[in-house]
């Protein structure tokens, strides 16, 4: 029975090792990725973008190029705005008066993160970066 506990408290201390380590390696990647020093938002969202688009690095560098730093939020809690007083809001900067309503019909409420980002990857789906292509001049060079 002893030697049951300590091998399940080995094994169990040898999980947490590494799921640590995932965690960091994970956090290093998404840094280096982006190649930024990036604030604990604009970690979450690279980590939120890495997971919404596994097969689209370069979109880290859009939503870099969109919203300096990976920002999502305003520090009260509303969608990054636009800075020129647009109706565009979020780190990918989706121009609400052109998708509220399709955000609507699809049942999707942009002001919440996960419905935001299904949003965003069915844009990215349909026209891939075209609806980006204001910014490409910032990240058009960047592979990752």
């Amino acid at each position: 029975m002893f030697f049951i506990r300590k091998w399940s408290l080995i094994v169990c201390l040898f999980s947490l090792a590494c799921i640590a380590s995932a965690a960091q390696a994970g956090t290093q990647t998404v840094t280096k990725l982006a190649g930024l020093n990036l604030s604990a938002q604009g970690k979450y969202i690279a980590s939120k973008i890495q997971q919404v688009f596994p097969d689209a690095p370069i979109m880290l560098y859009v939503a870099n190029c969109e919203s300096t730093g990976l920002i999502h939020r305003e520090p009260d809690g509303s969608l990054l705005p636009n800075s020129g007083g647009g109706t565009a809001k979020g780190v990918f900067q989706v121009l609400m008066r052109v998708h509220e309503k399709e955000f609507r019909r699809l049942g999707l409420d942009p002001n919440n993160d996960a419905d935001y980002f299904k949003y965003v990857r069915i844009l990215y789906d349909q026209g891939k970066t075209g609806p980006w292509q204001e910014s490409k001049r910032c990240w058009r060079n960047h592979s990752a």
